[in-house]
């Protein structure tokens, strides 16, 4: 039948073209052959994945049998339904074909000349149609600014009663919400919001279409809630569910609602953190891709929004990732695209984000550096003008700064450059500035990380504050992940400044990130900065309110991250520290014993010669020294010494060659070694370290009052094995100093008065001076006076102060003093722990 009526229409416009003869193009004969050739190619494009040469070739015919035909009679224009089919079969063959008759937006807008129309907003809105198709089948974004201007006309003048205006309007929106998305300007998706719920509100209720447009309208929201905050995504999952709800089955396009139920919630999800809602995400967009078909131009789409719902979801509940179907719903998407699809670079992107996510869960190299191939093909593929260009940018350097550590190498400085013209690249109005500066300050905080470069953490602080500053103005006024960035940069100065605001910043920023969350709801990274937080402000305050804090969110990290987490080793070294700093004080020996076994834990986490194992074996060796002092079990310090001989055989790696100054890590070793072996040089070594750190170091750093007191400790034990008066000197001017920089309530005041009372000591026996020792018995009066009953350096503290108050009874003589003596070294055999010997006053580890 085809055939036939295609000689009949084609003889008829042929005998039109030939005479001008109106009436040939009037014959019923033609006229029926004409419809009836329509139903079929229009029957055969909804079951064919792609147009053959047959189907193209009957396309061209009945394109010029309507040519003729609105030649002869203006009325031939208002056969919409000719006008809307035929321009929509003619765009998407132009689409199999991989060109774009251009022409078409022009013989559309050509409508408006056509004497007497009335119906002209609808011609141009059933242009727009077939156009949108386009730009959604093969993803062609240089065709939304003539799109837009055209359906913006036909929303102009499409009365507010016409049938025609709700769908033009709802289109309008989408065509506004695909400008905002595929080139980064939000305000494109905001007005596409009020356009959508107008669509929305002028469809009768009764009509079957109403569903799809509810579900256009909560696809707008969701988009608008990236800009503007929770309470859109919120509105957005009501319209999708009630969409869902009410759509048939047999509609045209059932996987519409589903799909924007999908990203609606995934939106809400991941403003609450709620993995219910990541979890449904997940299920309505398999059940949107279950009913698309595979020839479906926006199957793609589709399956796209699957992988990022699983991105997302598998980033959450690492225990129930499902990695695999991320990774092959990008592929499938990508393999399935026509060829030069506009969106196939961004379906890439993600790719590359699913495999590196897959890469880190399971620890595959392959992966990542798979990752990070894919990335590059997408980058030299995706246009710069578009969004993704700096994403992925952004993305690129940073994997590839990883790989550059996993490596041993050092930082590539043309990564940084990356990075900062992905940002310069990004205009300040787009809604994804923030995350572009976020992803330039942690290229800049793995530098300092590396070297120790302040310039580069100042920066990387000042780009997160911008970022917390814009997302804010954006309307995200939690702005979550810009607060938690900002505080862990914030700590970081801490550490390298030592400036005290900037802990009470970090403890405020992250205490509206906990309080505005649901209980239960905070992220591992979230709780790992609130225990840093608290755990550096306790540090200053001495509350035992603080470190509790700090303790309760390392367990819950510990608890929530994954055994195959990669930080787990770290998470449980930090607890470990963290419990020690409350031992110090409180000297619950269950603090004690628990910090011990998460501390064996972390190194027993790592291979042996891992480069993070050596900080892990020195703090492991630390604990087990003290857990000896106070406990007396010889097998303690022969597993401490032989921890602190594993760690001194790992070599530095570059990663902490750069902050290894910052830290005491290093000198205590040193220090350990010369202990065990009695090698001088060790201690001369430590000696000059320690030396060099204080010299980069301003007074009131955290580590510098730490770094003073192991240098008087040092000094003082050189004395020792050289009789060197210099060194005795130096030890007791650089420990006072520790004292006097050292709070009331610190955890390691008692340690740190223990190492200058040694010095103190060492000097009256050699010198007989009074005034030294006057000075250490007032300290040591007061240490004893502020220390808890429990703490566990209690017993040597009381052991040092009466040795002080004997040295003084034998000088004067006084029987009172003798007496005070006497009582403090019975206080300090009572406070020594059963089954240990009397407490030596002077210590034998650095503070």
């Amino acid at each position: 039948m085809g055939e036939a009526d295609e000689a009949v229409v084609q003889a008829a416009t042929g005998r039109y073209a030939a005479s001008g003869d109106p009436g040939v193009l009037q014959d019923p004969v033609a006229v029926v052959a004409a419809a009836r050739l329509l139903l079929e190619v229009s029957r055969r494009s909804e079951q064919m994945a792609r147009l053959g040469a047959e189907e193209l070739r009957l396309m061209g015919t009945l394109v010029s049998w309507q040519r003729a035909r609105a030649e002869i009679a203006p009325e031939a224009a208002e056969e919409d339904e000719w006008a809307t089919t035929l321009a929509y079969l003619r765009l998407m063959a132009a689409a199999d074909a991989g060109a774009i008759p251009r022409d078409l937006l022009d013989i559309a807008r050509s409508a408006e000349e056509i004497p007497d129309l009335d119906d002209v907003g609808t011609v141009l809105h059933c242009a727009a149609l077939p156009a949108m198709a386009v730009v959604l089948s093969i993803g062609l974004v240089d065709l939304l600014p003539e799109l837009l201007a055209l359906q913006r006309r036909a929303a102009t003048v499409i009365g507010g009663q016409e049938p025609s205006r709700p769908p033009c309007l709802s289109n309008l929106a989408l065509i506004l919400r695909m400008h905002g998305m595929m080139l980064g300007q939000a305000e494109y998706i905001t007005e596409s919001v009020s356009w959508a719920r107008l669509a929305v509100e002028a469809m009768p209720a009764d009509q079957p279409m109403r569903f799809a447009m509810m579900a256009n309208l909560a696809l707008n929201l969701t988009a608008a809630a990236e800009n503007l905050g929770p309470q859109p995504a919120e509105e957005a999952v009501t319209w999708a569910r009630a969409a869902v709800d009410g759509i048939a089955p047999d509609s045209p396009n059932p996987a519409l609602a589903h799909d924007a139920l999908g990203l609606a919630l995934l939106r809400r999800g991941m403003f609450s953190g709620t993995f219910d809602d990541l979890a449904e995400s997940v299920d309505q967009h398999r059940r949107a891709v279950a009913l698309t078909p595979p020839y479906a131009p926006q199957r793609g789409n589709i399956l796209a929004n699957l992988g990022n719902a699983l991105l997302v979801a598998n980033a959450m509940e690492p225990e129930s990732a499902d990695h695999d179907a991320g990774v092959a719903a990008f592929r499938e998407a990508i393999d399935t695209a026509p060829d030069g699809h506009g969106d196939v670079p961004v379906w890439m992107y993600n790719e590359a984000r699913a495999l590196d996510q897959r890469g880190r869960f399971t620890g595959s190299a392959a992966d990542r550096a798979a990752a990070i191939e894919r990335m590059r093909e997408a980058m030299a593929l995706v246009d710069e003008s578009r969004d993704v260009w700096a994403a992925g940018r952004a993305l690129l350097a940073t994997w590839s700064a990883e790989a550059h550590q996993v490596r041993g190498e050092a930082d590539d400085p043309d990564l940084i450059r990356q990075a900062r013209a992905a940002l310069q690249a990004t205009r300040r109005e787009n809604f994804r500035w923030p995350q572009r500066a976020s992803d330039l300050a942690d290229l800049l905080d793995n530098r300092y990380l590396q070297t120790g470069d302040g310039a580069a953490l100042d920066e990387a602080e000042g780009l997160l504050r911008e970022a917390l500053l814009r997302s804010q103005e954006l309307g995200d006024e939690l702005s979550r992940q810009e607060r938690a960035e900002l505080a862990r940069i914030l700590l970081r100065q801490w550490d390298h400044t030592g400036r005290p605001e900037a802990v009470a910043e970090a403890v405020e920023l992250l205490r509206a990130v906990a309080d505005a969350v649901e209980p239960g709801a905070l992220l591992v990274g979230e709780l790992q900065l609130i225990g840093g937080a608290y755990s550096a402000k306790y540090e200053l305050t001495g509350a035992p309110d603080d470190v509790a804090a700090a303790i309760a969110a390392y367990r819950d990290a510990l608890a929530l991250a994954d055994e195959g987490d990669p930080e787990r080793a770290h998470r449980l070294d930090t607890l470990a520290i963290t419990i020690i700093m409350r031992y110090r004080r409180d000297g619950a020996e269950s603090d004690l014993r628990e910090a011990v076994a998460l501390s064996q834990e972390a190194v027993d986490t790592l291979p042996d010669g891992d480069p993070a194992q050596r900080t892990l074996l020195m703090n492991h060796a630390h604990l087990l020294g003290l857990r000896y002092f106070t406990g007396g079990d010889p097998a303690d310090l022969s597993a401490g010494m032989e921890a602190a001989r594993r760690a001194s055989a790992i070599p530095l790696s570059s990663r902490t060659a750069g902050v290894e100054a910052h830290t005491s890590n290093l000198p205590q070793g040193l220090v350990e070694h010369y202990v065990r072996t009695g090698d001088l040089a060790m201690l001369n070594e430590a000696i000059t370290v320690l030396q060099e750190t204080l010299a980069g170091l301003p007074p009131g750093h955290p580590h510098h009052t730490g770094a003073l007191s192991d240098l008087g400790y040092a000094l003082q034990l050189r004395y020792q094995a050289t009789g060197d008066q210099e060194d005795l000197s130096a030890a007791l001017r650089v420990g006072r100093a520790s004292v006097d920089a050292t709070g009331p309530e610190h955890f390691q005041r008692t340690a740190r008065v223990l190492n200058y009372l040694a010095s103190v000591w060492a000097r009256y026996q050699t010198s007989g001076e009074y005034a030294v020792l006057d000075d250490g018995e007032r300290m040591a009066a007061e240490a004893v006076r502020t220390l808890p009953a429990g703490a566990p350096e209690r017993s040597r503290l009381l052991s040092a102060y009466g040795t002080l108050l004997h040295a003084r009874a034998e000088r004067t003589g006084d029987s009172d003093a003798y007496a005070d003596a006497s009582r403090v070294r019975a206080e300090a055999l009572e406070a020594t722990r059963p089954g240990r010997p009397a407490a030596t006053p002077w210590p034998t580890g650095s503070a």
